[in-house]
């Protein structure tokens, strides 16, 4: 794999076995005055399930070789991965820290701040305590991921998809205003994980997905009205329209055009906390958006209104 490194101001890309710059010994150990606990052969097991599920998707590209078993592992691993990385710890120290300025600035005591952060054990790392509780806790977040529509979008490797050390990603298209529009549960989510360099797993709100139903039986209406020929002639692309709906009501695999895939590996950067993976040096993007935005050189982090 090809590594561009955000964090350094000289552009800086590196070829690399993905192991030396995606793992960090210790990771997942939680060290006490006692003794050493370890989620690693917990997480170990799940990725053994996880791949073998995932490689029998990438084989057979097609969303139904997966039965019910098989999504629930899946939904599992990714609650896990998205927990589970650096970012999500830095999130976390980047919130507690807010919400302890901000109480402050209200006039609390430290005593009583004490109180709503709640802190671990003395003897423990706080971050580390917290972000291993939420993996235990992951479960919980698996009923989100089961009740979107599944889908598996496709690219060429003349457009290869990024992947990342944040890989999974969201996006809404929906605006809430100071409530934000990104979430598990929120109206409108889209959430994607690249499983491969041409495959890139996609989960979608139910209401977006009754969105695409619409258009394409408004499609479909006019074809019956004028015929294909003369609807593919209209102003708004509606022949590649027409093909993306179909292969969506089919549950085929989407092809997706190049501003698509564009703007999926988008999401790969802002979301990731440094390094952006390819199987290729097309890191033209990236530089692009950090040269645009500086702020894209770091991960993105919640704020407080």
């Amino acid at each position: 794999m090809f590594v561009y490194d955000k964090h350094k101001e000289v552009d800086n890309v590196f070829n690399s076995n993905i192991n030396r710059v995606s793992s960090e010994g210790g990771f997942y150990d939680l060290q006490t005055n006692a003794e050493t606990l370890s989620i690693e052969p917990m997480l170990s097991d799940l990725e053994t399930s996880a791949s073998v599920i995932i490689g029998k998707l990438i084989e057979s590209r097609n969303l139904r070789s997966l039965d019910r078993s098989d999504r629930a592992t899946l939904a599992l691993f990714l609650s896990v991965q998205l927990l589970r990385t650096k970012q999500y710890r830095l999130i976390f120290n980047h919130l507690v820290d807010s919400y302890t300025e901000r109480l402050r600035s209200m006039g609390c005591g430290e005593d009583d701040i004490k109180k709503v952060i709640q802190p671990p054990p003395d003897d423990v790392d706080g971050t580390k305590f917290f972000a291993i509780k939420s993996i235990l806790d992951a479960h919980k977040r698996v009923p989100h991921f089961m009740n979107k529509v599944w889908i598996l979008c496709e690219t060429t490797k003349g457009c290869r998809f990024f992947i990342s050390d944040n890989p999974i990603t969201f996006d809404n298209h929906h605006d809430f205003g100071p409530y934000g529009n990104i979430g598990l549960a929120v109206r409108g989510i889209e959430i994607y994980l690249p499983i491969s360099t041409t495959l890139c797993l996609g989960l979608i709100c139910p209401t977006l997905a009754d969105e695409f139903a619409e258009a394409y039986r408004r499609i479909v209406h006019l074809d019956n009205l004028l015929g294909r020929k003369r609807v593919d002639r209209r102003p708004g692309n509606l022949k590649q329209k027409r093909a993306f709906l179909e292969e969506f009501m089919s549950g085929q695999t989407m092809k997706m055009p190049k501003e698509n895939v564009e703007k999926l590996n988008s999401l790969q950067v802002a979301y990731s906390s440094r390094f952006v993976y390819c199987e290729k040096d097309h890191f033209d993007l990236v530089r692009r958006m950090i040269r645009d935005d500086p702020k894209y050189r770091e991960g993105r982090k919640p704020t407080l209104e």
